[in-house]
């Protein structure tokens, strides 16, 4: 029997690296998986409905903005949320991808606000929702943590995470 998992908070909270990270053996997490199908969500879930996976994970941080669409097909995934202030993740992305453009800052704003309103409502969408620091990924306990909620029962592999600790994952742009 297939399990999902989700994985969200704002952009810039370590959703790609999460992804990698919790890709391993019979367990595939795949970032923002609705771009692949143009944001069309009922052929993204058919995709994800018939991967030969055990443990398939969707990393994204459109989630909480489409909470109650996800919720129609996830609402009995376990949802991980990774918290870091807002003013912090939106300061990173404006750094990475240069935003100096007044209409995609305005834009840039709006997303994240609309994630925030969802943030704040998850629990009303899903059944089991966990909320993890976005420091605490960079300790072994805290990944540790992340690991066990999304892929229970799935030996924790104290090595991978150390050398994954030192990776740094971007989306491409």
């Amino acid at each position: 029997m297939k399990r999902t998992f989700l994985v969200t908070g704002y952009p810039r909270t370590r959703g790609t690296w999460l992804a990698a990270f919790l890709s391993s053996g019979d367990t595939l997490c795949l970032h923002e998986p609705i771009l692949m199908f143009n944001r069309h969500f009922p052929p993204m879930a058919d995709y994800i409905a018939g991967l030969p996976y055990r443990n398939v994970g969707i990393s994204d941080s459109c989630i909480p903005s489409m909470s109650s669409l996800f919720a129609l097909v996830y609402a009995e995934s376990p949802v991980l949320v990774v918290e870091r202030d807002k003013a912090t993740c939106l300061a990173s992305l404006i750094r990475y991808y240069g935003l100096t453009d007044r209409s995609r800052l305005l834009r840039a704003e709006k997303a994240f606000d609309d994630t925030e309103r969802g943030l704040q409502h998850l629990e009303e969408h899903f059944r089991t929702v966990k909320r993890i620091s976005f420091d605490s990924l960079a300790t072994l306990e805290g990944a540790r943590m992340a690991w066990e909620f999304c892929c229970p029962g799935e030996p924790f592999d104290q090595h991978r995470y150390q050398a994954m600790d030192r990776i740094v994952c971007n989306p491409k742009i």
